[in-house]
């Protein structure tokens, strides 16, 4: 029997009254942001091309694994895979953990590590990923050059981020949707029913496992693609690709609400993201970084 305080029987409820986990613009956001990664690491496993020599791959903030058990699902008969995920919250990481028990996975690791810190030696990974952290952490720099450090020379690190000029589509949607007094309204209950607005989390660095599940903070650094771009170079990444993801409508209550317009984004989107300026549209974004 579980007790009031254990952490894992508090991520499911928080999971079961979060609303974005429910929608299905939400699911469609987080299978496009798999979607993407999948394929990029796959290229680049194509690049590779070795069964013999094991391939390593870090990664950055891997919540409780998730990412990591999919990509093994997807690539493992083919290719020797050595994951490592590092996060922050010593939950995530004991999550991860159980699961690899359970489910008896082979060739991975999780570690308690902060990501401004990493405690691998130089040049010790053919792929780093890192989905949906960086905008996390006050000095992402810091983050960034440790990722640089670690991973091989002309090796690949897959990076990403919320899109701070991007999702068009969504906004200009949204901005309708607020002229609309049905909108207005169901904003109001939605308030009332206590859907957390993410301006109204803590401004706080990921620096320290708060509470029982350690979720982390909000977006504290969010930037625009050429914002990103300077910080990589400055790093000394080459830039390889840059592409969006996670969809360009991000789930919503109201966003659900219009399925035939979002089933017509659905279809824009899958043509879209073909061209280079997808990440226009798109509310995340994704970025291919070569270490030269």
């Amino acid at each position: 029997m579980m007790g009031n305080n254990d952490p894992y029987l508090i991520r499911l409820l928080e999971a079961s009254v979060n609303y974005y986990s429910r929608s299905f613009s939400g699911r469609y956001t987080n299978w496009k942001r798999y979607y993407s990664i999948n394929k990029s690491f796959a290229q680049e496993l194509k690049k590779l091309k070795t069964k013999d020599k094991s391939i390593k791959i870090l990664d950055v903030g891997c919540n409780d694994g998730w990412l990591i058990y999919r990509l093994k699902t997807d690539f493992d008969k083919k290719y020797n895979l050595e994951f490592t995920g590092i996060d922050l919250s010593e939950t995530n990481i004991d999550f991860a953990k159980k699961r690899k028990e359970y489910f008896g996975w082979k060739g991975c690791e999780f570690i308690v590590m902060d990501a401004n810190q990493l405690n691998f030696k130089d040049e010790e990974f053919d792929i780093v990923i890192c989905t949906e952290v960086i905008e996390h952490i006050i000095d992402p720099l810091l983050a960034l050059k440790e990722i640089y450090r670690v991973l091989k020379k002309d090796g690949l690190a897959i990076i990403t981020t919320p899109n701070k000029n991007g999702g068009i589509l969504a906004k200009l949607l949204r901005f309708i949707n607020i002229l609309s007094l049905g909108i207005i309204k169901k904003k109001k209950q939605a308030r009332e029913e206590k859907f957390i607005d993410e301006k109204e989390l803590p401004h706080a660095p990921l620096s320290s496992d708060k509470g029982i599940t350690g979720a982390g903070y909000s977006h504290i650094s969010v930037k625009s693609k050429f914002e990103w771009l300077k910080i990589f170079e400055k790093i000394g990444f080459a830039t390889q690709s840059i592409s969006g993801t996670a969809s360009m409508l991000q789930g919503d209550p109201y966003i659900d609400e219009h399925r035939i317009l979002f089933a017509g984004a659905v279809i824009l989107d899958t043509i879209l993201e073909n061209f280079p300026f997808s990440y226009f549209w798109c509310e995340s974004i994704l970025f291919e970084l070569r270490k030269k």
